[in-house]
């Protein structure tokens, strides 16, 4: 007779086979022999040289700075239930099965990050040890706090996302994110050095991890939601692989989108560079998956400009401004071949001309954001509005200079 259990241990097989046959599509033997594994190789030879003799330029990276790295290994990854759209037929009439099925699943989840937290901090330990002098207890302390703040952290956005759906969800996630890195990096920095402090956090957490387990556990309205999240979790590296492999057409916006609801015009003067600039501006800032993007690669560059010595933070200042039009353009260029626009005979130079105006104009407000940053950490106040113009014309520069071979 089948149980909870036996169907998770089941589907938790089918699970790691479609993984492994997903990623055998990639890798075959001959990439596995002449890329895999040299890679690998050359990898572990690199990480030993680093632990025998650290590089100078390792003393340039803060402490907070490695915190928030390791708080967006916090914010990565989900939960899995081992649910499926037809266990609704059965799992609605039997509760106590959605229950076990969810316990079960969050057993493994948890397992699989705590492995992995552990085997991550055993990678860390010698640059944290040798680089920030701390001692092993520390060390072990900020594996059980990212752990555990893992834990609850997954739990806190499942929550947030079924009270919470919609442009409101963002939001919520947008300051629940600052909010988390702040209190994270904090404690991080200032109370896990001291011991009982650090058992004090590690036991509230305990303690709030198991509230919000039960609540999980026992909400039977999120069904839905979770199959959902089950199955994109499951095709994330099959889709992952075929988004390198398949040309895909671009994602519909939504009936709502986040900015330019109202569809009014951006330009004036109607041609066809300023048609195609401005739905390529606008169907950008629809795609919540590009908007969210976009956010985090500006929190993340403008963070490591409160954090980083002088002379880099200009390195990242030149580097952001090319790195975030790159992104903005692969998304430009993906909206360009949709089936709308690629029905229109563009004549030569428009779609040059139209793609360095879409992808300069969408750069500058994350890039003015990084530069204001950048100069109140430099220079004070009267730094930050000093590049902010600076920053806008160097954001559209760079643009210019990635679309100038568009076609």
């Amino acid at each position: 007779m089948i149980t909870p259990k036996l169907l998770v241990r089941r589907r938790i097989k089918e699970n790691a086979g479609f993984q492994w046959k997903a990623l055998r599509q990639a890798v075959d033997w001959t990439v596995a022999l002449y890329i895999v594994i040299p890679a690998l190789f050359f990898a572990g030879l690199q990480y030993y040289t680093w632990i025998s003799s650290p590089p100078d330029w390792f003393a340039f990276i803060p402490f907070p700075l490695c915190a928030f790295v390791l708080f967006l290994y916090v914010c990565s990854g989900k939960l899995r239930f081992f649910l499926e759209n037809a266990d609704q037929l059965i799992l609605l009439q039997h509760p106590h099965w959605i229950r076990e099925l969810r316990r079960t699943g969050l057993i493994y989840s948890l397992t699989k990050q705590f492995l992995l937290t552990a085997l991550i901090m055993a990678l860390l330990a010698p640059f944290l040890i040798r680089i920030y002098s701390v001692n092993v207890p520390f060390v072990v302390w900020l594996g059980i706090f990212t752990f555990l703040s893992k834990w609850n952290l997954q739990l806190i956005q499942k929550w947030l996302d079924s009270k919470y759906p919609g442009l409101r969800n963002l939001w919520l996630h947008i300051v629940w994110f600052v909010i988390s890195c702040a209190v994270y990096i904090s404690v991080s920095y200032w109370l896990l050095p001291i011991q009982p402090l650090a058992l004090l956090i590690s036991l509230v957490l305990v303690l709030t991890g198991q509230i919000l387990w039960r609540s999980k556990v026992g909400d039977l309205r999120t069904i839905q939601q979770d199959i959902k999240s089950d199955y994109e979790a499951k095709m994330l590296l099959a889709g992952f692989i075929l988004a390198y492999s398949v040309p895909a057409r671009p994602k519909s916006s939504r009936k709502r989108p986040f900015l330019f609801r109202s569809s009014n015009r951006l330009f004036k003067k109607r041609n066809s560079v300023n048609g195609l600039a401005e739905a390529g501006i606008k169907l950008f800032f629809r795609n919540r998956s590009s908007v969210m993007l976009y956010i985090q690669l500006v929190s993340v560059c403008s963070f490591a400009m409160l954090t980083l010595p002088d002379p880099m933070k200009w390195v990242l200042w030149l580097a952001a401004a090319f790195l975030l039009a790159s992104m903005v353009k692969l998304a430009a260029k993906e909206t360009r071949s949709g089936p709308l626009l690629g029905m229109f005979p563009w004549k030569d130079g428009v779609i040059r001309e139209a793609a360095r105006k879409s992808v300069g104009l969408a750069v500058i407000p994350g890039f003015a954001v990084i530069s204001a940053v950048m100069g109140a950490a430099l220079f004070s106040w009267w730094g930050a509005l000093l590049l902010l113009p600076v920053g806008g014309m160097f954001a559209y520069w760079a643009a210019g200079v990635l679309t100038m071979f568009e076609k």
